[in-house]
Formats: C-alpha cells, structure tokens, sequence
C-alpha cells in the first residue's frame, strides 16, 4: 500500500519533468567526415534542453535571430572552439528553431532544426472582470 501511495505523490513530479536531448558536434572541412550535428533535426517540448557535445574539430552553435531572424529567441555558443566543450539552451517558447556553425564553410553541412511544441501550458482567457447583474436585486 505505501508502494502505491509512494507512486501517486511521484506520479505528478514526473509529468513536469525536464528532458536532455544529447547534439554531437564534429567533423571537418575537406575531409572523408565534413561538419555535422548530430541528430540534424530534433521535436522537443517546451521547458526541454539540449546538450551539444563538440566531439572533434573546431566548431560552434549559433542560433541567433541576427542569422535567423524567424527564431522565437536567440541562442549561441559563441565563436567557433576546438576541444571538448559543451553548450546547452533550455527552450521555453514553442516555435522552429534553426542554427548553424559558423565557422568558415561549415555552414553549408553543419545545420539543424528545432521544433519545440507548445507542452502541456495552459492557455490564459483574458476576460472583462466587471459582473452585471440584471435585474438589479435590491
């Protein structure tokens, strides 16, 4: 019984939970293995994050609304690293994301694509808050 107690008070923690999607970055220019993002193309839900992953080369994330102005918001990891960095972004507003690499000639391999839905939200109602009553009780 406190098995299943234990379950039900869990239960709703875990429906709000976050979840880490994993980008490998990597590859070069005039090689057998040009840039890549790996996966190229990702559905998220709102409130998730992505975790990209430099695994060889010399490269970057960048989603800016300067490069694309249709992003709902920006994202960048900054100029172009070698090494083994990281870079995340927490998504909070639904929409198509798209970023590439910017370093030079990567972008023509090295891009991807966000789709980040709308989550379990709920929509606000504005409303009048005046009441009428009619007729008036008196």
């Amino acid at each position: 019984m406190r098995a299943i107690l234990t379950s039900f008070l869990v239960l709703p923690l875990t429906l709000f939970a976050q979840t880490t999607w994993p980008v490998q970055v990597g590859g070069s220019t005039g090689t057998a293995n040009p840039p890549f993002y790996s996966p190229q193309n990702l559905t998220i839900e709102v409130g998730d994050m992505v975790l990209w992953t430099n695994v060889s080369g010399t490269h970057n994330v960048n989603g800016s609304t300067a490069l694309f102005p249709g992003n709902p918001e920006t994202f960048t990891s900054g100029s172009a690293q070698s090494g083994g960095w990281n870079f995340s972004h927490t998504f909070t507003i639904p929409g198509v994301y798209n970023y590439h690499c910017t370093q030079l000639g990567h972008s023509a391999t090295q891009f991807g694509q966000i789709t980040v839905t709308g989550g379990t939200s709920v929509d606000e109602i504005e409303g009048s808050a005046e009441v009428n009553l009619f007729p008036v009780p008196t």
